[in-house]
């Protein structure tokens, strides 16, 4: 069975990633960037979730540099462009035997076609996604904790789509597995990105898709649609209650001190 090797493993898809592959048994190296990418406290809360795994083992990026991995599976997930480390490492791997599992969100640009690499990588387009330990710049998050509706947020937003973190992840690992290209996420869900913002509290009355939505950077993608077996109603609730749990803990850590 091939190693898995996760770039920048406390970012939110490729956490989220590293848990699901360690819960199916396998093995995973997280590849850490000396950069600073998250808050200081997210991340000591996330080792504590890794840390306990048997299977799990972490590498500084410049550490791994000087390895030759063989039989591995590499995923990336587009977080910071500038990383130029990030992108030498990459290039390192160009002529390796690895796969490439890179990752981008809905309306980033790619800094890379990895699939022009080789025949064997895969290149995965993600839909808006919500779930536990998302960003507290996503739109989801605001529409939960601000007072008022989170208007810049909303405009940014891809709107068109949207799926729950563990139906996302599932659906990396499958389509890790099929032959190399270019893949676009989908739910396969009719309106459920309103469906989500409903469970939350907002509803939208007329909603025009802008230019910005209608913007595609893989070329000759083939469409992959989720299992999407997480409902709005089950997500938002699972999304609160994490929020809770986190929030209690961060309490705690202030009074002891």
């Amino acid at each position: 069975m091939p190693r898995n090797i996760v770039v920048a493993p406390f970012s939110y898809v490729s956490f989220e990633l590293c848990m699901k592959l360690m819960e199916n048994g396998q093995e995973v190296i997280g590849v850490e960037p000396s950069l600073p990418y998250l808050d200081k406290r997210e991340r000591e809360e996330k080792e504590l979730y890794l840390g306990r795994n048997a299977n799990w083992v972490l590498c500084q990026l410049e550490e791994f540099l000087l390895r030759s991995e063989e039989e591995s599976v590499i995923y990336v997930c587009h977080v910071n462009p500038g990383w130029s480390a990030i992108q030498d490492f990459l290039e390192e791997l160009k002529e390796n035997s690895c796969k490439i599992v890179y990752i981008t969100h809905a309306t980033q640009r790619p800094f890379m076609n990895v699939t022009e690499w080789s025949k064997s990588n895969v290149w995965v387009h993600l839909p808006s996604m919500y779930g536990s330990w998302q960003p507290e710049n996503s739109f989801f998050e605001h529409s939960l904790i601000d007072r008022s509706f989170p208007f810049e947020e909303y405009e940014r937003e891809d709107r068109r789509d949207v799926l729950y973190i563990d139906d996302a992840i599932n659906a990396i690992i499958e389509v890790a597995e099929l032959e190399g290209g270019a893949y676009q996420l989908r739910s396969g869900v009719e309106n459920h990105w309103d469906e989500v913002l409903k469970e939350i509290g907002y509803s939208i009355l007329y909603d025009s898709i802008g230019v910005a939505q209608d913007r595609e950077y893989i070329v000759g993608e083939q469409v992959h649609y989720a299992d999407a077996r997480i409902k709005p109603e089950q997500g938002v609730e699972m999304l609160r209650r994490h929020r809770e749990t986190i929030e209690k803990r961060i309490r705690s850590v202030f009074y002891r001190k």
